[in-house]
């Protein structure tokens, strides 16, 4: 068993690049959240803070935003890779059935994760920033704009809501797969 999961495969269609570059850019994120959390949350040293943003040896940090951006060009690359795949091999790319693919394959998760934040998150934790932070925020968004989110089109709402922070990474990738597949 160890040994499997240590076993490295090689596959004539993978794109090996792609995995170190997920790789950086998923601890470039992780990095981020870590940092990030120092601007959200009450502080009690603001100059440091302000000096902090300031200093080139951060911009590393204060752009890790783009790391997102990585994740899309992933995506997209994926996708047409599968299509070039398919019209080599001389069969059909079928739109509908990639869509369809997509939404079973994403939508079951974030259901799973709005009803835990609407049913089981407020029974978890309090404090002084509980119920400006994550009941006002993200709970009672989740309950107020479930079905934006599962439509997968919270991102045209401006209702500043949590939810949308946590899955509009999914209405934007939906969207720019979308644009790709227009032309096919």
């Amino acid at each position: 068993m160890a040994k499997k999961l240590i076993a490295i495969e090689n596959n004539a269609k993978q794109i090996t690049c792609m995995n170190g570059i997920r790789v950086i850019s998923t601890m470039w994120i992780i990095l981020d959240h870590r940092y990030s959390v120092q601007f959200y949350f009450p502080l009690w040293n603001n100059f440091y803070k302000e000096t902090w943003t300031r200093s080139a040896g951060n911009m590393f940090m204060i752009n890790a935003q783009m790391a997102v951006d990585t994740f899309f060009l992933l995506s997209g690359i994926l996708v047409t890779y599968v299509y070039l795949w398919s019209a080599e091999k001389s069969t059909s790319f079928h739109i509908f059935k990639f869509y369809l693919h997509r939404f079973l394959r994403l939508t079951p998760v974030l259901v799973a994760v709005i009803v835990f934040i609407v049913t089981l998150l407020r029974q978890f934790a309090s404090g002084p920033l509980w119920s400006s932070m994550i009941h006002s925020q993200l709970i009672e968004g989740c309950e107020k704009y479930w079905w934006k989110t599962l439509l997968y089109i919270q991102n045209y709402d401006r209702t500043p809501s949590m939810v949308r922070n946590f899955s509009v990474f999914n209405c934007y990738n939906n969207e720019f797969s979308a644009s790709l597949t227009v032309g096919i």
